[in-house]
C-alpha cells in the first residue's frame, strides 16, 4: 500500500469513527462517505471490495472499543449505509457511460476492464465480506453472525440488480459507440486511462451538492 492509499484508508477510519461516537443519522453519513471514496478506491485499484472491508473493519473496531448499547445495531446501519453508498458510486458510473455515448466519448479499455473487474468482485464478495467483520465480534454467537448475514443478504439484494445493469452498460461501450459512429460519421473522442473513474467521482460529487442544497 502506497502513502496515498494509506493516507485515504487513515482518513476513512477517523470519519467512520466520528461518524459513530456521534450516533445519529450513521446510515446517510456512511452512505455519502462511501459514495464519495468510492472513486479514490477505484483510482488506486484498491477496488469497492476493499473499500468495504476496510469500512466494516473499522466500525466493528470502533464499536467494539466503544461498547455502545447495542452494536449489532448499529453495525447494521453501516451495513445499510454502506449499500446505499456503493449503489450511488455504481449508478454514477452507469450514469457516466450514459453521458459518454449522448456526448461521443469512448473511455480507455485499462478503464473499462478495472470497473468491469470491481463490480463483478464485489457482487460476488459483498455478502461474505460484510459477515466476516461481524464475525470477529468478540462473544459473537453463530446465531447472531448468521443474523447479519442475512442482513447482508438482503443489503445485496438491493445492490446486486444495479451492478448487472451497469455490467450490461459497460459491455456496450465503446462497442455501441463503434456502430453509431459507422452508421452516422461522427467522431467518437478517445479518453485518457484513469478520466472514467474522475468522471464517476464528477457526477457522485455533484449529486452530493444538488442534495445538499
Amino acid at each position: 500500500m502506497n502513502t496515498q492509499q494509506c493516507e485515504s484508508k487513515a482518513n476513512l477510519n477517523d470519519t467512520i469513527e466520528s461518524i459513530l461516537a456521534d450516533g445519529r443519522d450513521v446510515r446517510n453519513k456512511i452512505a455519502t462517505l462511501i459514495s464519495q471514496k468510492a472513486e479514490k478506491y477505484q483510482l488506486n485499484k484498491q477496488g469497492l471490495v476493499a473499500l468495504t472491508q476496510t469500512t466494516m473493519d473499522e466500525a466493528r473496531a470502533v464499536l467494539e472499543k466503544s461498547l455502545p448499547h447495542d452494536p449489532d445495531a448499529a453495525l447494521r446501519q453501516v451495513v445499510d449505509g454502506l449499500g446505499d453508498g456503493l449503489s450511488t458510486a455504481v449508478l454514477a458510473s452507469r450514469l457516466t457511460f450514459e453521458e459518454a455515448r449522448a456526448h461521443q466519448r469512448a473511455y480507455a479499455e485499462e478503464d473499462l476492464t478495472t470497473l468491469s473487474h470491481d463490480l463483478r468482485t464485489l457482487g460476488e464478495l459483498f455478502v461474505d465480506t460484510v459477515s466476516k467483520a461481524a464475525g470477529k465480534f468478540k462473544n459473537a454467537t453463530a446465531a447472531e453472525v448468521g443474523a447479519f448475514r442475512s442482513h447482508a443478504e438482503k443489503t445485496a439484494k438491493r445492490l446486486l440488480p444495479s451492478i448487472r445493469t451497469t455490467l450490461a452498460t459497460i459491455a456496450e461501450h465503446p462497442l455501441q459507440l463503434g456502430k453509431e459512429t459507422i452508421e452516422t460519421g461522427m467522431n467518437i473522442s478517445t479518453q485518457a486511462v484513469g478520466a472514467l473513474f474522475t468522471a464517476i467521482g464528477q457526477r457522485i460529487n455533484d449529486a452530493s451538492q444538488r442534495l445538499s442544497r
